[in-house]
C-alpha cells in the first residue's frame, strides 16, 4: 500500500509502544522452534511447523518472538496473514505480505534475482504496478517453492504464514504442495491457526488431515501456567495490581489475550463480567469519541489498514487520524505492522464491527468502496482491490457494483495463478447477475458466458465434477 502510518509517525515510538508487551513463558515452544532451526541450518533441509491454538493465546507473539531471535542470527524472517474481510478470504494474502515484507526488507532488484524465471508468474502479487503473466496452471506453486529454495540459499530463513483458518483455497493448495517439498529449501516454514474456529466441514480440515499425515512438527498452544500468568499480570498492571491470581487464571484459563484485556477493563479484577465481549466494549467506550471516529470505519476495513485508506474513507483531516491512531496504540487497541496498523487481536476488531448499527455499517461499507474505487493505488497491488471491493459493495447490497467488482476480481485471481478463487468470484457474480436489472449489467458479459468461465476455472483449479456442472448449466 502506500505511505504508511509508519511513514508519518515515529517509527521507533510506535514499534516500542507496540511491542511493549512483555513475552512471558512459552520457554517449551521456544525451544522447540530453535531445534527445527538448528535443523534447517545444519542439515539445509526445511522444515514445516504446524501451531494450533485458540483465539488470544498468544501463536502470534511466540512467532514474532522465535523471528526476533532468529533474525538477530543472521536469519531471513518474514510474515505474512491470510485475511478475513467482512464475508471472504483474500486470495494469496499471505504471499502477498510474506512478498512485500521481503520486497521491503531485501529490495526489489534482490527479490526479482531470487525469483529468477519465475518473475511474471510472481509479478501481479508484488507491490505496486505488475502486469505478469502466470504460467499453466498449477504453476505458481512450483515458483513459490523455487523462490524459497534461492532464499534459503543466501541465508537460512523462516516464512511465517499465520490465521490459516482464513485462507482461500489457493493458499490452501499452496501450503499443501509446500509441506510435501518445503525439505528442498533451507527454511523453516511455520503455520498457525485458530483452533477454536473449526468446525467438521471446515475448507482447513481436510488440509490439517494431510499435514498430520506428514513429518509436521504441531504445537498445541494451551494457556499459560498459574506462574506465568502471575508474571504476565504483574507486567501489564503492575507488582500490586492484581491481588488474586488464581481468580485472574480460572477466569481466563491463562489466555494471554483475555488477561491483558481484563486487566486494562475498567473494573477491577475482582468484578470481571462473564463475556469477554463484554469487556472489550467496556474497553473501547472507555475511549474518546476522536478514537472511536477512526476505530469504527477502521474495523470495516479490516485487521490491517493504512493511514491513506483510512483517511479517504472517512473524509477526516490527516492530522486528526494520527492523533487518534497514537491514542488507539497508546491504548494498545492497535499495534504497528509491517505496511500499516493492525487491530492488536481480530477479536477486539470484531467487537468494534459487531458494535456497529445497521446504517453505519451500511454507510461505512459504501465509504470504504468508495474510497478503494477512486484510487487504484490505495490498495497493493492494485488488482488485488477487485475482491476487496466486491465484498464491500456485496455488504453494502449495491448488486450492480459488486458484480462488476467479482468479475473484475476474476479476472484478477486468474492473472495471479488462483484458478478456484477465480471461480468463487464468478459463482458469486452468477449469484449477483441474477439480482442485478437487465440494463446495469456489464457490457460484453453474459450469464452463458460466465457460466463458461467458471466450468474453465474450476477445471483448472481441478475441480472437475463441478466444472462438469456448470458446463452443463
Amino acid at each position: 500500500m502506500r505511505e504508511s502510518v509508519q511513514g508519518s509517525m515515529s517509527d521507533n515510538d510506535l514499534v516500542n509502544r507496540a511491542r511493549g508487551q512483555a513475552f512471558v513463558g512459552r520457554r517449551d515452544e521456544l525451544a522447540q522452534l530453535a531445534s527445527a532451526a538448528a535443523v534447517v541450518a545444519g542439515s539445509g533441509l526445511g522444515q514445516l511447523v504446524v501451531i494450533a491454538g485458540d483465539a488470544g493465546v498468544g501463536k502470534s507473539r511466540l512467532v514474532r518472538e522465535f523471528s526476533d531471535q532468529v533474525s538477530a542470527d543472521g536469519w531471513t524472517a518474514a510474515a505474512g496473514g491470510c485475511v478475513d474481510v467482512t464475508a471472504g478470504a483474500l486470495t494469496y494474502a499471505a504471499l502477498i505480505g510474506i512478498l512485500r515484507h521481503l520486497d521491503r526488507q531485501l529490495g526489489r532488484d534482490v527479490l526479482a534475482e531470487l525469483a529468477g524465471a519465475g518473475i511474471g508468474d510472481l509479478a501481479p502479487l508484488l507491490p505496486g504496478p505488475s502486469g505478469g503473466q502466470p504460467g499453466p496452471g498449477g504453476r505458481l506453486i512450483e515458483r513459490v517453492l523455487d523462490f524459497l529454495v534461492r532464499l534459503g540459499e543466501a541465508a537460512p530463513a523462516v516464512v511465517v504464514v499465520e490465521d490459516l483458518h482464513w485462507a482461500d483455497s489457493s493458499t490452501r493448495d499452496l501450503i499443501a504442495f509446500l509441506a510435501r517439498n518445503i525439505h528442498a529449501a533451507r527454511v523453516l516454514l511455520i503455520v498457525t491457526y485458530r483452533a477454536d474456529d473449526l468446525h467438521r466441514r471446515h475448507p482447513l480440515t481436510a488440509l490439517l488431515a494431510e499435514l498430520e499425515r506428514g513429518e509436521a512438527s504441531w504445537f498445541r498452544l494451551a494457556g499459560l501456567a498459574r506462574a506465568d500468568v502471575a508474571e504476565l499480570a504483574a507486567n501489564a498492571a503492575g507488582p500490586a495490581g492484581v491481588r488474586d491470581v488464581s481468580l485472574l487464571f480460572d477466569r481466563t484459563g491463562g489466555n494471554p489475550f483475555f488477561i491483558e484485556e481484563l486487566l486494562a477493563a475498567p473494573a477491577p479484577v475482582t468484578a470481571l463480567p462473564e463475556g469477554l465481549r463484554g469487556v472489550l466494549l467496556a474497553r473501547l467506550r472507555d475511549l474518546p469519541d476522536p478514537v472511536l471516529a477512526v476505530l469504527r470505519p477502521a474495523s470495516v476495513l479490516g485487521q490491517g489498514f493504512t493511514e491513506d485508506l483510512l483517511a479517504a474513507a472517512t473524509g477526516l483531516p490527516l492530522p486528526d487520524i494520527e492523533d487518534a491512531l497514537r491514542r488507539a496504540v497508546d491504548h494498545n487497541i492497535l499495534r504497528a505492522a509491517a505496511g500499516g496498523l493492525r487491530f492488536r487481536h481480530d477479536l477486539m476488531r470484531e467487537a468494534v464491527y459487531d458494535d456497529l448499527l445497521p446504517a453505519q455499517r451500511h454507510r461505512l461499507h459504501v465509504a470504504a468502496a468508495a474510497a478503494i474505487e477512486a484510487d487504484e493505488t490505495i490498495i497493493d497491488p492494485p488488482g488485488a482491490r477487485w475482491g476487496v471491493l466486491a465484498l464491500h459493495w456485496k455488504a453494502s447490497g449495491d448488486s450492480v457494483r459488486a458484480l462488476d467488482a467479482s468479475i473484475r476480481a476474476a479476472r484478477w485471481a486468474s492473472v495471479a495463478g488462483a484458478p478456484s478463487e477465480a471461480a468463487d468470484h464468478l459463482e458469486t457474480a452468477l449469484a449477483l447477475w441474477e439480482q442485478a436489472p437487465p440494463g446495469s449489467r456489464p457490457d460484453g458479459t453474459d450469464r452463458a458466458a460466465l457460466l463458461e468461465q467458471a466450468a474453465q476455472a474450476r477445471y483448472a483449479a481441478g475441480q472437475a465434477l463441478r466444472a462438469r456442472a456448470l458446463t452443463a448449466a
